[in-house]
C-alpha cells in the first residue's frame, strides 16, 4: 500500500534542507560584505609602512658659534609614514650644552617626527656627564 504525502508533509521534511541552504547563503553574504573592508582597513594602517629609508646616516645640528650640538648616527632607519616616527637600527646620539653632556647607544630606537620624545630598545646605554665650565 502507497502512502500519499500533503504538500505540508513534504515540507516538513525539505525544512532542514531548505534552514540549512538559508544559513549557508547568508553566510557567504556576509563573509563576501565584511572581508574586503577587514583587509581594506588592515592594510592601509599598518604602521610599518615607509615613505622614506636612511642606510649609513650621519645627522648634526651646530650652535650659532659653529660648534657641534648634537648629531644622530645609525646604520639604518625607516620613517614610518602613520605613526610620524622614525625607526633606527644601531642607534648613536651625541647632545652638548654648555653644562651636560649625553651619549646614548642602543640596537633600535624609535624617535617622533618633532624630536621631542625618543625611545630606546635592545642593549640600551646613556651616559650624562657634567662639563667644567671653565674649558668653553
Amino acid at each position: 500500500m502507497r502512502i500519499k504525502y500533503s504538500s505540508f508533509q513534504y515540507l516538513t521534511n525539505l525544512t532542514p534542507l531548505l534552514l540549512m541552504a538559508g544559513l549557508l547563503l547568508f553566510s557567504f553574504v556576509l563573509v563576501k560584505k565584511s572581508t574586503p573592508t577587514a583587509i581594506g582597513k588592515t592594510i592601509k594602517t599598518t604602521p610599518n609602512q615607509h615613505d622614506y629609508y636612511l642606510n649609513q646616516f650621519f645627522i648634526s645640528e651646530y650652535d650659532g658659534s659653529g660648534k657641534l650640538k648634537m648629531y644622530v648616527s645609525g646604520d639604518s632607519a625607516l620613517h614610518l609614514e602613520k605613526s610620524a616616527q622614525m625607526a633606527i637600527q644601531n642607534f648613536n646620539f651625541h647632545y652638548a650644552n654648555r653644562q651636560i653632556h649625553y651619549q646614548a647607544n642602543s640596537k633600535s630606537a624609535l624617535i617622533d617626527d618633532s624630536g621631542d620624545h625618543v625611545k630606546l630598545f635592545d642593549k640600551v646605554k646613556m651616559l650624562r656627564s657634567q662639563s667644567d665650565a671653565s674649558h668653553d
